[in-house]
């Protein structure tokens, strides 16, 4: 039966199939709040026996177990959700009303997985389950922490030619409609002590600025290096910090055999001189998609 509203946010409590969960009451897009955590955070130790697997981690050894509605989340190996930095619930994709939302419980960014030299935390087994989301992905039992890793590249839809003057840059093979993923490619991020010596390299004219506030650089695989700059373009950059990945989304409406560019500032708007009209070099920019 479904419950009484008890916040403003676009979710209330109802019934699922597996018992009591979130449900989104209007159709919601991509980035949307539909709830937030609010609770005591705790190390891990001292979270209470009754409550081990309704704890979330929100950082290093910090867990919050939710008095709020959050509390009815469940688990989705395909989730339509994530927890962002600032505790809310914000949408991964489009949710159409009704939808029940899901988080993962058992996830864990490439980002912190790298930083923990590729090894995955140590997984609790009171806080195992049998799944039961009835998504393609699921893994039947989550009793191990796993690193959700986006879809490969789309770059099936790109070629790469040759641009009079400007060296190499790429095209579309088919048409793309504006807002439409493009090419989709990891990145190898480079610190910025580490970056100076590399600037003087090749890698100079290749490298994005990185980072919260763009204190690294990083070098995309794929063809993202490829793009050339527009002051008009008819596509942009991105970046997940979380996922170490960009992608090339379309802004208009393209057509096959039309040059892809983007705006080397990052904002397709952005009319600022570029570093190859300045003096001192620098990594080009990139739009900030990230998780907050």
């Amino acid at each position: 039966m479904k419950t009484m509203k008890t916040t403003a946010y676009t979710s209330y409590l109802d019934t699922t199939p597996i018992g009591q969960g979130l449900v989104a009451a209007e159709t919601l897009e991509e980035g949307a709040t539909v709830e937030h955590l609010d609770g005591r955070v705790v190390p891990y130790n001292r979270i209470p026996e009754a409550d081990i697997r309704n704890a979330f981690e929100i950082d290093d050894d910090k867990w919050m177990v939710p008095q709020s509605d959050a509390r009815c989340l469940n688990h989705s190996c395909d989730p339509n959700c994530y927890i962002s930095g600032k505790l809310d619930v914000v949408t991964l994709r489009k949710v159409l009303k009704g939808e029940e939302l899901t988080i993962m419980y058992n996830d864990v960014t490439i980002e912190k997985y790298m930083s923990r030299g590729s090894t995955l935390p140590k997984w609790d087994d009171r806080r195992s389950f049998d799944c039961r989301c009835g998504t393609p992905k699921c893994i039947g039992r989550v009793d191990r922490y796993v690193v959700p890793v986006p879809s490969n590249p789309n770059s099936n839809g790109v070629r790469m030619g040759v641009v009079e003057g400007r060296g190499r840059g790429m095209f579309a093979v088919r048409k793309y409609l504006k807002g439409e993923l493009i090419e989709r490619a990891p990145v190898v991020a480079i610190d910025e002590k580490k970056w100076p010596s590399a600037a003087k390299t090749i890698l100079s004219d290749y490298g994005f600025d990185w980072g919260e506030k763009d204190e690294h650089a990083a070098i995309a695989m794929g063809y993202i290096s490829i793009y050339n700059h527009s002051y008009s373009p008819n596509a942009q950059l991105e970046q997940m910090l979380d996922e170490l990945m960009m992608e090339i989304i379309a802004i208009k409406d393209i057509e096959a055999g039309e040059e892809i560019t983007i705006n080397y500032n990052g904002e397709p708007e952005s009319q600022d001189p570029l570093w190859f009209t300045q003096r001192e070099k620098r990594p080009r920019s990139v739009r900030k998609r990230k998780r907050a």
